[in-house]
C-alpha cells in the first residue's frame, strides 16, 4: 500500500512538473509577444514624434514667414491711416466753412479777403501734405509687389 502510495505520488508530482512547464513555456510565448508589440509601438512612437517635430518646425517657419510680411505692411497702414486723418480734417474745415457761409457775420469785407487767403494757403498746404502721402503710398506699394 504505501508502495503505490508513493507510485500515485510519483506520477501527481511528474503530471504538475508536466503541467509547469506547458504552462511556463505557453507564458514565455505570450511574454515574446508582448515584447515584439512594445518593440513596434517604440517604432511607431517615435515616427509619429518626428512628424510632430516636422509638423512644429513647419508652423514655426510659416508663422514667421507671416510676422515678416505684417511687418512690411505697416509702413502701408501707417501712410492709409495719416490719409485718413488728413481726410478727416479737411472734412470737417469744409463743413465749418459751409456753416461760416451760411451763417454770415459782421466781420468786415477786408477781413474776409484775408481770411480767404490764409485759408488758400492752408488748402494749398494740404494739398501738397496729401500728394506727399499719395507717393509715399504709392511706392509703398510697388515695393510690396
Amino acid at each position: 500500500m504505501i508502495e503505490t502510495s508513493v507510485t500515485i505520488i510519483a506520477i501527481a508530482f511528474v503530471a504538475l512538473v508536466i503541467y509547469l512547464i506547458m504552462t511556463s513555456r505557453a507564458l514565455n510565448a505570450t511574454l515574446y509577444e508582448v515584447n515584439q508589440m512594445l518593440i513596434d509601438l517604440r517604432k511607431q512612437l517615435d515616427g509619429t514624434g518626428g512628424e510632430a517635430q516636422k509638423l512644429v518646425e513647419h508652423t514655426n517657419h510659416i508663422t514667421l514667414g507671416l510676422k515678416q510680411k505684417i511687418e512690411a505692411l505697416n509702413p502701408l497702414f501707417n501712410a492709409v491711416a495719416n490719409l485718413g486723418e488728413i481726410l478727416e480734417h479737411k472734412a470737417v474745415a469744409l463743413k465749418e466753412e459751409a456753416f461760416a457761409e451760411s451763417h454770415p457775420s459782421n466781420v468786415d469785407i477786408e477781413e474776409k479777403k484775408k481770411l480767404s487767403r490764409s485759408d488758400e494757403w492752408i488748402k494749398v498746404a494740404d494739398v501738397l501734405g496729401l500728394a506727399v502721402l499719395s507717393i509715399h503710398l504709392w511706392q509703398n506699394i510697388k515695393k510690396k509687389r
